[in-house]
C-alpha cells in the first residue's frame, strides 16, 4: 500500500527510469506468484513497464549469468 501510494500515477519512482526501479521491480517480481499486487493496479502496471525495459532485462540476464555459470561449474 505504501509503495502504491508513493508511486501514485507516476511512471517511475524517482523521475526517469533508474536503479531504484530495477530494484523495486525485482522485489515485485518475487511476489508475482501471489495475488498481493492485484489490489494495486498501478503496481502491476509498474512491474510490467519495468520488466519490458531493456535495462531491466540486461540486469536480470547479468544476474542470472552468475547463477548459470556457478551451476555449470558444479556439474563439471
Amino acid at each position: 500500500g505504501d509503495l502504491s501510494q508513493a508511486l501514485g500515477g507516476r511512471e517511475w519512482l524517482a523521475g526517469p527510469f533508474s536503479i531504484a526501479d530495477i530494484m523495486m521491480v525485482t522485489v515485485l517480481r518475487s511476489v508475482g506468484h501471489t495475488d498481493l499486487l492485484q489490489q494495486f493496479p498501478n503496481l502491476v502496471a509498474y512491474r510490467e513497464r519495468g520488466e519490458a525495459r531493456p535495462a531491466f532485462a540486461k540486469a536480470l540476464a547479468d544476474q542470472m549469468a552468475d547463477f548459470t555459470a556457478e551451476r555449470e561449474g558444479e556439474s563439471a
